[in-house]
């Protein structure tokens, strides 16, 4: 491609075009080599089932944390407005017209909500918590 006959190139140089259009080249590359699930999500039907058999496990952990007063007050508080944001109706998209786009960003704040809670959290008491559930506690 001459990048010389672009329309609207002018005043910009050669270089950061190719630059530009190397990246660009290389982003669509990268983007059919892979698969379409975000960074963590599998295609795997496996490997979902897993997760699914988890959900009560990672319930019980998030109760306890919670009730746990070693952990304090800042966890504590995030996790709450990440499921109030999830469970109230007022959102900042809203639901309707647009169904799944209002929908992700409920999901999306309760994931980052669940995530900085056990992130916030003391890794030895959520490392002790994980050991008792395992052992059927």
């Amino acid at each position: 491609m001459q990048w010389e006959y672009c329309s609207g190139t002018e005043g910009v140089s050669q270089t950061s075009l190719r630059v530009i259009y190397d990246w660009a080249k290389e982003r669509y590359r990268h983007s059919m080599t892979r698969s379409n699930f975000p960074p963590g999500w599998s295609s795997n039907p496996l490997a979902v089932a897993r997760l699914l058999l988890h959900i009560p496990n990672f319930i019980k952990l998030y109760w306890r944390l919670f009730a746990d007063r070693r952990v304090s007050w800042l966890p504590k508080a995030i996790l709450v407005a990440g499921i109030l944001y999830f469970v109230v109706p007022t959102d900042l998209i809203p639901d309707f017209p647009l169904v799944p786009v209002g929908w992700l960003d409920d999901a999306l704040v309760l994931t980052v909500a669940l995530k900085a809670f056990i992130k916030l959290c003391p890794p030895r008491i959520v490392q002790e918590h994980v050991q008792l559930i395992d052992q059927g506690g």
